[in-house]
């Protein structure tokens, strides 16, 4: 467990202790704690998501999500009228996606052009649509992929491919799984849009800067990415 995580579940710990304290205290007459106050029930979705952006940071489902519990609760403390927070949910839902999409394209930005060039005219397409497609790449020289995953799951072995420079891989998903396996000796960097979904980096980083990077373009809706 990693130092982000223990924090994490010591603050949601902390959560439960304090409730718990504070409503003992009440058992014994010492103050008049209150557990359930106006729009108390907004906090389960409010304290997840914050802990959520603490661990893995900013994507679209726990900004949208903290922004919509945020409102509830402004909303049940009548500091914004009811009507409101229909109008809200929608634009904030298009800003976040937005903000999102836009992050995005200047991390790809990074990615040198000569690495784009090799990119498209060495990719190799990799889909599932409905359906599943495990591949492993073994003693082979791989130059960059493109994966689709639509209502289907696409596992992507490399921990056996060869790595002679830096590599891309694009990645959309929609109501679909994808998982690559890389080597220990690439570097990983990842830029995602995740838009109810979730993308995640389990790999170890013991790759020394001479090492090649993979390069991971991620659009996940309604779905997930395992990068291990």
């Amino acid at each position: 467990m990693n130092f982000k995580n223990k924090i994490a579940d010591l603050l949601f710990g902390l959560c439960f202790m304090i409730a718990g304290v504070g409503l003992a205290g009440n058992a014994f007459g010492w103050w008049n704690y209150r557990l359930f106050f106006d729009g108390w029930w907004t906090l389960i979705i409010i304290i997840p998501m914050i802990i959520s952006i603490y661990k893995s940071g900013f994507h679209a489902f726990n900004t949208i999500a903290l922004f919509i519990g945020v409102v509830l609760l402004l909303s049940e403390i009548e500091v914004l009228p009811e009507d409101t927070i229909y109008q809200l949910i929608v634009p904030i839902i298009f800003v976040v996606i937005g903000f999102q999409i836009i992050f995005k394209g200047v991390l790809r930005r990074k990615i040198p052009k000569d690495i784009f060039k090799s990119h498209k005219n060495n990719a190799t397409e990799y889909a599932a649509v409905f359906g599943g497609q495990e591949r492993k790449i073994s003693n082979e020289v791989f130059q960059g992929g493109n994966v689709t995953a639509v209502f289907g799951g696409v596992e992507l072995d490399l921990r056996d491919a060869i790595f002679n420079e830096d590599v891309i891989i694009n990645m959309t998903v929609a109501f679909g799984g994808v998982e690559v396996y890389l080597p220990t000796n690439v570097k990983v960097s990842i830029s995602s849009v995740p838009i109810f979904g979730a993308v995640s980096n389990k790999t170890q980083n013991l790759a020394n800067d001479s090492d090649p990077t993979v390069y991971i373009n991620a659009t996940c809706i309604f779905g997930g990415v395992d990068v291990i």
